[in-house]
């Protein structure tokens, strides 16, 4: 077991999430398989993490899936970010953590009513990524920009001047509601106890 950084982030972004735009900046921590393990709730690793930070799993899993949501499904991640990875991790890690994700959309879970959107969003980061001869293409495709500059939507034939959040503009399956409307929703959840 590790430290539990991306854990304790993803808890720490739950609890005050007026830290959204600091995460976001933030490089993302090095065992983002874990969280996603109690996103997707796996009992094992889930209660491992709530005895090492004295959380009910129900408080984990909520904000194991609130990171993924915020951080790794940001607009602006690049494609090796949406799966928690660094541009060096190897193939084995990508495939992992895709599997991961994918399972936490199915509609079996009901992550979110944008599990369609997220959907196509791993898919697209996948679909750069999934094969060397692919990855090898993005990663010279985003050489120039720098990964954590040139975002997913750049890298999509998106503009940073149109990216910002609840924009129109772009691929149609990209947009999302913005970060305010996507926070009062969140509280009312949170407050009428709503998943």
């Amino acid at each position: 077991m590790s430290d539990a950084a991306a854990m304790r982030a993803a808890l720490d972004l739950y609890l005050l999430p007026s830290h959204l735009r600091l995460q976001r900046r933030a490089p993302i921590p090095g065992d983002v398989h874990e969280l996603l393990l109690v996103a997707t709730g796996d009992e094992a690793t889930t209660r491992s993490m709530a005895q090492t930070l004295e959380r009910s799993p129900d408080t984990l899993q909520r904000a194991a899936r609130f990171f993924i949501e915020e951080i790794l499904l940001d607009p602006q991640s690049n494609s090796y970010r949406v799966f928690g990875l660094e541009p060096d991790a190897p193939q084995d890690e990508l495939r992992r953590n895709m599997y991961l994700l994918a399972k936490l959309l199915h509609p079996d879970y009901g992550l979110h009513p944008l599990s369609q959107h997220y959907a196509a969003r791993i898919n697209l980061a996948w679909n750069d990524l999934k094969t060397p001869d692919r990855r090898a293409e993005y990663d010279e495709r985003n050489k120039k920009d720098g990964y954590s500059e040139a975002g997913f939507m750049a890298s999509h034939g998106g503009s940073r001047s149109r990216q910002k959040a609840g924009s129109t503009h772009g691929p149609h399956h990209l947009r999302q509601p913005n970060v305010k409307t996507r926070f009062v929703d969140w509280l009312r959840r949170r407050a009428f106890g709503r998943s």
